[in-house]
Formats: C-alpha cells, structure tokens, sequence
C-alpha cells in the first residue's frame, strides 16, 4: 500500500500532461500511487497517460467517459489505495519537495490534514528547464504563503474570503479515510464544496510554509472564461457553507460570505434562461436564502 495516491483528473491536455506527470514521478518521495483519470479527452491524452503507466508501475490510469473534474476526482479517490490523498490538474506543475514536505509534516503532526503555500505563475513563464526551487520560478502573480501552525475550519473560511488563504484541493494531502467520505460536487465551486464538506470530518488544516505548487494561470482554462451560471453556482456555494457553517463563523465572516453572496447573485440573475426548471428552483432557493438575510 502506497503512502500517497496522487489523484490527476485528465482531460484534452496534450500539451501540458507530460510536464506534469514527469514532475510527479521526479519527487523525491516516492512511495506514492498516480492515478491519471482521463475523462473522455478527444485528443491524444489517452495515450499519453497509457504509455506513462506502462513506464512506471505506480501510474494507473482510468479511462472513462467525460463529466468534469469532479467526476474524474472522484474516480481517482474510489480507486486510491494510498494511506493519504492528494490531488493534481494536468496543467499544473509540482515543484520535487512538495509531497516529502507535506508527508513528513502530516506524520510529525498525525494530521488528518495538511496545507503547504501555493504560487500563481503564467504559462508562458513554464518553459524548460522548469523551476526545481522556489527561487527559479520566473514570474510569480500571486503567492499563498503560511505558517506552521494548525487553522481551525472556522478560521480558514474566514481567511479564504479574506484572500490570505484559498480553498485549491491541489496543495493539500487529507487522510484517505476520511477524503473517501467526501465527494465533489459536480458543478463549478467543486474545490468550495469539498473544503465544506471536508470539514464536517475535521478540526482544520495544519499548514507549513513550504511552497510546492505551481498553479499554471492558462488564458484557455474554465477560470478565465466564467459563465453566468457559474457564478450562480458560486452564489449558491456561499449559500451552503452559510448554512452549514454559519453557527461557528464570525459575524464578520458571515456578513462578507452574504455580501459575496448578494453580490454575484444579483450581478448574474437575470441572465439566467428561466426556461430550465432546475436553474429556476436554484435561482428560487437562492433568493429566498438573500430575503432571509437581508440587512
């Protein structure tokens, strides 16, 4: 039984995946599973990931028909067999510490959960030869630096709305029996689901101040080209973590999530096609919660 089982949800990234796989397999822990889940890529990803496992037997790969990277993460969680869990976008790079460092310090503090900093890069600075160091990443955007200390779940939601943390499921390694008891929710926000969701089975997060992920800004991915809907889905993300949190968040912590809330709800609503019966009653769920709470 592997100690790691590094969960890659796979889908059209030919031109990035064997970056981010060989930066996988170059870590210095390697005590750990790849599960490459490609979900349904219609370009030569399929056998990208298939020459990959026939190279290196801690790579399985699954192949399966698409429906997001929620679905495809949570394949990849069912078939883990590793003692914790993390997760990787193909169009990512993980720097060669980062699962040693997140392993040791889980292990130091019998964590059910850990959390090391994160660094945004263009893709257009992630030419070879590529970073090894925190000190050779080329352009940096923004960086999630943390201390070692332990985060209760209150205090990370509130620091996420703050933006000195943020809510990525990619620099993170949770226990396997207790990820396997959560799942993605199969709509934009996933990672603002599973963090939720994750922290009904813990306390928080232990962090370090490590750096080990490199999340790639690509102009081409779903971040950069919202639609409509996948701000009301936001909106109705912040809705649940309300209600579901709202006994031990802050006042202020709550007034920020209803007014991010109130905010892309009523920027987005109007656009919505009221025609679809299950966007209708989102919408409707979504506007009774905002009377309710209305200042």
């Amino acid at each position: 039984m592997p100690a790691i089982t590094i969960v890659v949800p796979v889908y059209n990234g030919e031109g990035f995946l064997a970056r981010c796989v060989d930066s996988l397999l170059a870590q210095t822990f390697d005590d750990i599973e790849l599960i490459l889940v490609n979900d349904g890529s219609t370009d030569s990803s399929a056998a990208i990931c298939d020459a990959y496992a026939r190279k290196d037997e801690r790579i399985r790969v699954i192949h399966k028909t698409n429906e997001g990277v929620a679905g495809a993460r949570n394949a990849g969680v069912e078939a883990a067999a590793g003692d914790y869990i993390g997760f990787c976008d193909c169009d990512d790079y993980v720097m060669p510490h980062m699962y040693s460092t997140l392993m040791d310090f889980a292990r130091k503090k019998n964590a059910d959960a850990v959390k090391c900093g994160l660094i945004l890069v263009a893709e257009a600075d992630m030419t070879p030869p590529y970073p090894k160091t925190e000190a050779e990443v080329k352009t940096v955007y923004n960086r999630f630096s943390y201390n070692e200390e332990f985060v209760p779940k209150a205090q990370f939601f509130e620091r996420c709305l703050l933006k000195t943390m943020e809510v990525s499921v990619c620099n993170i390694l949770v226990r396997a029996k207790i990820c396997k008891r959560v799942k993605f929710w199969r709509r934009y926000a996933e990672d603002h689901r599973f963090q939720a969701e994750l922290m009904a089975h813990i306390d928080g997060y232990e962090t370090l101040p490590a750096h080990g992920y490199l999340y790639i800004q690509n102009p081409a991915s779903r971040l950069h080209s919202l639609t409509t809907w996948d701000r009301i889905e936001f909106a109705y993300a912040d809705m649940l973590l309300f209600e579901e949190m709202g006994d031990i968040l802050s006042e202020y912590a709550k007034q920020m999530l209803l007014l991010r809330c109130r905010s892309m709800f009523y920027r987005n609503f109007t656009a919505v096609d009221r025609r679809d019966v299950e966007k209708l009653r989102d919408l409707l769920r979504l506007s009774e919660f905002l009377v309710q709470h209305n200042e």
